[in-house]
Protein backbone atom coordinates (compact mmCIF):
# COMPACT_ATOMS: atom_id res chain seq x y z
CA UNK A 1 0.00 0.00 0.00
CA UNK A 2 0.88 3.39 -0.84
CA UNK A 3 2.18 5.31 2.40
CA UNK A 4 1.87 8.94 1.45
CA UNK A 5 -0.45 11.00 -1.31
CA UNK A 6 0.05 14.56 -2.83
CA UNK A 7 -2.82 16.48 -2.87
CA UNK A 8 -3.83 19.95 -3.96
CA UNK A 9 -6.61 22.06 -1.71
CA UNK A 10 -7.86 25.20 -3.16
CA UNK A 11 -7.94 28.10 -0.69
CA UNK A 12 -10.81 30.44 -1.63
CA UNK A 13 -10.30 32.85 1.21
CA UNK A 14 -10.89 36.94 0.98
CA UNK A 15 -7.23 37.38 2.21
CA UNK A 16 -5.63 34.89 -0.07
CA UNK A 17 -8.00 34.34 -3.22
CA UNK A 18 -7.78 31.43 -5.60
CA UNK A 19 -4.52 30.28 -3.99
CA UNK A 20 -3.64 26.96 -4.82
CA UNK A 21 -2.01 24.69 -1.96
CA UNK A 22 0.05 21.02 -2.42
CA UNK A 23 0.03 19.24 0.60
CA UNK A 24 1.70 15.48 1.63
CA UNK A 25 -0.90 13.58 3.48
CA UNK A 26 0.43 10.51 5.58
CA UNK A 27 -2.06 7.64 5.04
CA UNK A 28 -1.42 5.65 7.88
CA UNK A 29 -1.25 8.49 10.60
CA UNK A 30 -3.80 10.77 8.44
CA UNK A 31 -2.03 13.79 8.83
CA UNK A 32 -0.53 16.21 6.31
CA UNK A 33 2.93 16.19 6.56
CA UNK A 34 4.67 19.06 4.27
CA UNK A 35 2.83 21.83 2.01
CA UNK A 36 3.71 24.05 -0.58
CA UNK A 37 1.89 27.64 -1.11
CA UNK A 38 1.94 28.85 -5.09
CA UNK A 39 3.05 32.56 -4.13
CA UNK A 40 5.72 31.36 -1.44
CA UNK A 41 7.13 28.04 -2.91
CA UNK A 42 7.77 27.10 1.02
CA UNK A 43 7.47 23.87 2.20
Amino acid sequence: MQRYAVGEWDSLWASEPYMKHRFVLDLESRAVIAGEDRVRRHW
